[in-house]
């Protein structure tokens, strides 16, 4: 919104519960021919960029019980991986700053794999960089589009609610949960 509000545009929260988890190249081919933007896709992504770099490009506190979850599954040996709709380089910057980037050794970007969520190419590239089966994976998911492509790729997905998310209904996971802890 921060980069829109330049044009006299903002995206609401209910509008924009439709588009999280799809990658934002998905989202501004629908929002520049629908609402007359003025620049190209690739203007808003770098705008985006700066602005996000601007917000999560320090020190960031991890939401609670999160750092334990992820403390937890590597003392045990299990396998983790990142698999988002966003581009490789944010997710890299937003979890060194959040201080645990060097927990998770594969990251899947939306600018890794030919489809975003809701399709499952993303989950499907980590359980195969992982070396593990998809039904073996569990997906932890805060986006309608992110439990529904977990579960087209023939994994389980528990779903996370947030403060951004709280409103969504995520269908099809094994379990909500209101928190990481």
């Amino acid at each position: 919104n921060s980069v829109l509000a330049a044009e006299g545009q903002y995206i609401s929260p209910e509008e924009n519960a439709r588009w999280i988890g799809v990658r934002f190249r998905d989202m501004l081919a629908e929002i520049i021919p629908q609402r007359g933007l003025a620049y190209d896709a690739d203007y808003y992504i770098n705008a985006t960029r700066e602005a996000v770099l601007r917000e999560f490009g320090k020190p960031l506190s991890p939401p609670p019980g999160a750092r334990e979850l992820i403390e937890r599954l590597a003392d045990h040996g299990v396998p983790r991986a990142v698999g988002s709709s966003s581009v490789n380089h944010w997710v890299d910057q937003v979890l060194t700053n959040l201080g645990v980037r060097h927990h998770f050794p594969i990251i899947v970007g939306g600018d890794d794999v030919p489809n975003g969520k809701p399709a499952p190419d993303i989950f499907l590239r980590c359980a195969d960089l992982l070396g593990v089966p998809p039904a073996r994976c569990a997906v932890i998911e805060d986006s309608a589009n992110g439990v529904l492509a977990a579960r087209r790729a023939g994994m389980t997905a528990i779903g996370l609610r947030t403060a951004a998310t709280a409103t969504l209904v995520l269908e099809g996971c094994l379990a909500p949960v209101d928190s990481f802890a």
